[in-house]
Formats: C-alpha cells, sequence, structure tokens
C-alpha cells in the first residue's frame, strides 16, 4: 500500500513538532507499510505567504488578544501553494498527523484522507488557556478549518473518548467514522526498563521521594500546584525533590533547594535525549497537575518508565490514567496540599509498587506505538 504522510514538518526527522508526535506516527506508519512517502506541506519559497502568515497569526496580540493558531485562513494559503502540485491520486491513502489545517489545504483527490488529532478545535476554546478570550474571527475560521478536516476525511483517529464526544457533539460527525488510539511515548523502547519498579521499601527506606513535573506552560501545566506539593511534602516529613523539565521556574521558587529545573531538553539533541532519560530513571512519582490536556505524551512516557502517575481529571486523560491501575485522577478543585495527601495515602498503603507494574502494563497493551501502528494498519487497510 502506498501512503502519503503530510505534515508541516519541513523533514521527517524533526521530533519537536506536536511534542514528537509527528515523528512517531510518522516512523510507525513506515513500519507497517514502508511504501510510505513523507511530504512537507511547508513551502520554503513563499515569501509573500509566510509575510501574511505571520501578520494574521499575530494581529490578535495588537489587539491585546491571544495568538490562536486555529485561525489558519493564511496558513493554508501556504500550505495549498505547495500541496496542489502534487498529484495524490497515485497514492492508497493520505495521512495528514495532526494540524487540520493540512486536510483542509490538500487538492481536490479521490484518494481517502485518514486524520490523526487529539481534539477538534471547538474543544479548545476557553479549554485551554491560550484559547481563552479569542476574537471572535478566531473562533469561527479555526472551527471551519477544524470541522472541514473531519468532514472530509474517511477516518478520522482521535487520541481520547473526550476528543471524540466533542467531535460528535460539537460537528455532528458521524460515529462511524471515528476512532480512539491512545498514543504512545516518544522515547525508544530500548531505553525502558523491562520491569515495573520497586518503590515501597526504596522510599520507606530512604524517606526520600522524588517527583517529576514535565511541560513547557507552567500555569497550564499546574506549576503552582506541584511546587505546593511538594513543599507540603516536605512538610509533612517526606524528603521531596522536585525534578521541573522544560519549563522556566518562577523566581519565587528558585530558592527553594527542594524544587530543581532542568530547562528544556531536545530530543533531537543525543546528549539531551541521553539526559532526559537518565533524569526520568531516577524518578519516583510523576505528578501532572495540568488542568487543560488533550492527550499528554508524558504521560505515555512515565508508564514506560512503571512511574506511577498522579492528575487531574481532565480532558482526554482518562484515556492514560486508569484510578488504582497506573495512578489516580484528582478533582479539578484539588489543592497541591491535596496532591501530597493523595500520594501519602498511596505510601502508606504500599500502592507504589502495584501502580507500577500497572503502569508498565498499560504502556505494553496500550499506550506504545507498537499497539498503535497495529491498530492504524488495519484503519488503513479498511479505508482503501
Amino acid at each position: 500500500m502506498k501512503i502519503a504522510f503530510v505534515s508541516i514538518s519541513e523533514n521527517e526527522n524533526n521530533k519537536k513538532t506536536w511534542s514528537g508526535t509527528i515523528y512517531k506516527s510518522y516512523m510507525s506508519i513506515k513500519t507497517v507499510f514502508p511504501d510510505t512517502t513523507f511530504i512537507s506541506a511547508a513551502n520554503q519559497n513563499d515569501f509573500l505567504g509566510k509575510i501574511l502568515v505571520k501578520f494574521w497569526l499575530n494581529l490578535p496580540r495588537f489587539l491585546n488578544k491571544p495568538l490562536c493558531m486555529g485561525d489558519t485562513l493564511y496558513a493554508k494559503r501556504l500550505y495549498s501553494k505547495k500541496l496542489k502540485k502534487i498529484n495524490f491520486d497515485k497514492y492508497d491513502a493520505i495521512f495528514v498527523s495532526g494540524y487540520a489545517v493540512i486536510v483542509a489545504s490538500l487538492p481536490t483527490t479521490k484518494t481517502p484522507i485518514i486524520y490523526l488529532s487529539d481534539a477538534p478545535f471547538s474543544a479548545l476554546i476557553n479549554y485551554y488557556p491560550e484559547n481563552t478570550n479569542l476574537l471572535k474571527w478566531n473562533e469561527i475560521t479555526g472551527n471551519w478549518i477544524s470541522k472541514k478536516a473531519f468532514k472530509r476525511s474517511k477516518t478520522c483517529i482521535l487520541s481520547s473518548e473526550w476528543a471524540k464526544k466533542a467531535v460528535i457533539s460539537d460537528y455532528k460527525i458521524e460515529t462511524s467514522k471515528l476512532k480512539v488510539i491512545e498514543f504512545g511515548a516518544n522515547i525508544e523502547d530500548e531505553y525502558l526498563p523491562s520491569h515495573p519498579l520497586l518503590l515501597n521499601d526504596k522510599i520507606k527506606q530512604k524517606n526520600e521521594i522524588n517527583l517529576l513535573l514535565v511541560g513547557v506552560l507552567w500555569s497550564r501545566k499546574g506549576g503552582d500546584v506541584a511546587a505546593e506539593c511538594c513543599l507540603e511534602l516536605n512538610k509533612k516529613g517526606y524528603n521531596t525533590t522536585l525534578h521541573i523539565v522544560g519549563m522556566k521556574i518562577p523566581d519565587k521558587y528558585c530558592n527553594y533547594s527542594s524544587i530543581k529545573g532542568y530547562g528544556f531538553y531536545d530530543k533531537d539533541n543525543p546528549d539531551e535525549y541521553k539526559k532526559y532519560v537518565e533524569l526520568i530513571s531516577k524518578m519516583d512519582v510523576f505528578l501532572f497537575p495540568s488542568k487543560a490536556e488533550c492527550s499528554s505524551i508524558a504521560l505515555c512516557e512515565a508508564a514506560g518508565f512503571g512511574l506511577p502517575a498522579i492528575s487531574y481529571e481532565t480532558g482526554g486523560t482518562p484515556n492514560y490514567i486508569v484510578n488504582g491501575i497506573n495512578g489516580y485522577m484528582l478533582s479539578l478543585d484539588s489543592t497541591g496540599n491535596d496532591f501530597s495527601n493523595k500520594i501519602i495515602e498511596i505510601i502508606e498503603k504500599n500502592e507504589l509498587d502495584t501502580l507500577s507494574k500497572g503502569a508498565k502494563e498499560l504502556y505494553n497493551t496500550k499506550l506504545n506505538w507498537d499497539i498503535w501502528s497495529q491498530k492504524v494498519k488495519l484503519l488503513l487497510k479498511e479505508s482503501v
């Protein structure tokens, strides 16, 4: 089967775009369908198009509104100009990983389109902070592009039940074309432990807890809640350290020896990739107090390392954390102190080893790209 894999990435080796999901989804599809061609929609020579895109996508800032990447009518011009030159009819299927604007920019073709998404644009409005208080024009165009992508695609792969329900309720897309397949970890299996972690005795003997927080946006990822959780655990007698990757720590926390920041690790850089893997391998609990989340790749990585995960119950997270299996989800009104109490409860009940085992099982059976590729392989065969 000949597959055209279309992406906004300029090349197939980019591990940063969409948290590495484009890279992993491409490599996974190429594994099951070797005759897969990577096609970048980015038009390097369209100088005018880039100027228009930059101007219109930044216009909201001048109006004291958030920058909304869902306003993609002008980005559509950039992508369409390149994609219309490609004969997609010679392929058996077109796979688009993320970015509804790419689906909307494809030329008319008889070839079926498979669209991978973590959420419709409608579900992000007033949910993510960066998608709150948008220009009405942003909302209209973002929804128009997103709905067009779902309607035009023969099969839509969604990464959570939450996203699927939103597509059905907001865009009235028929259920039969919507399939839920969870993402996998953006770390190679060779770096993952083969067995669950033995955490109960380790923490009780050393009285030390290493918490890991991963993300880019401090506020949305719950940085303050995580910091409060760490400080409360220390007050309650546990020698706790919060290790933070990917975000800048506010000045008010910089003087705490129990809160350590490592900055952003670039997975395209072998040395930084290795440092990231080494850090995760030393952690005990994955702390994830994000109040707005579609489908976190970091949760898949935590499961791969056998880390129990504690998070808020929101968005697509229930597809990645099962209460009592690989961690727990707390209500959105929970404080950092509530998170600390939950961690202590888990320790006192000797649940850490059980949750680590559950995390590895969940990774092995659902949250990895090998499983994803086999499920997508069947969908592609059914769609052609």
